[in-house]
């Protein structure tokens, strides 16, 4: 198996505009950059020879955010930007946090990150499902999993 990254083409920056406007959505300013460097992209996808068998970070073009919030009947609340372990990746519609990524759209619970830090960390996890690690401190660690005293 190997693992491989796509990205798409940038995204046109009036359409970028006109989906705001449109939907009257906030878009973060680090997933307004992404976005017009590369309108969508596909990281750590694992591939059996040429055969795409899927997994990893997939985070939608403008047009595939429109339609998985159509599709997913979703209120102003909310607007999904990808998947990552089967869930939907969520900006929460509010310009007043830095923090504004969620993830799954039935229950969204708080990753307590922007998308620049959740590509950084999913990248240095090699695609694990980081968010859901034990928030330790060095006391606690020692305490609990280490053999040190």
């Amino acid at each position: 198996m190997t693992v491989g990254c796509s990205f798409n083409p940038p995204a046109d920056p009036e359409a970028l505009k006109q989906v705001q406007e449109n939907n009257d959505w906030d878009i973060p300013k680090d997933y307004e950059a992404f976005l017009l460097q590369h309108n969508g992209a596909q990281l750590l996808q694992a591939y059996l020879g040429d055969m795409n068998i899927g997994g990893g970070l997939i985070l939608f073009s403008l047009d595939e955010v429109i339609q998985a919030h159509q599709n997913l009947s979703m209120d102003h609340m909310f607007y999904p930007i990808g998947m990552v372990s089967e869930e939907y990746l969520m900006v929460k519609n509010n310009k007043n946090t830095p923090n504004y990524l969620y993830i799954e759209y039935l229950d969204p619970a708080p990753l307590n990150m922007n998308l620049e830090l959740f590509v950084d960390r999913y990248i240095v996890s090699s695609g694990d499902i980081f968010w859901e690690w034990p928030r330790l401190d060095a006391i606690n660690y020692y305490k609990f999993y280490s053999t040190f005293k």
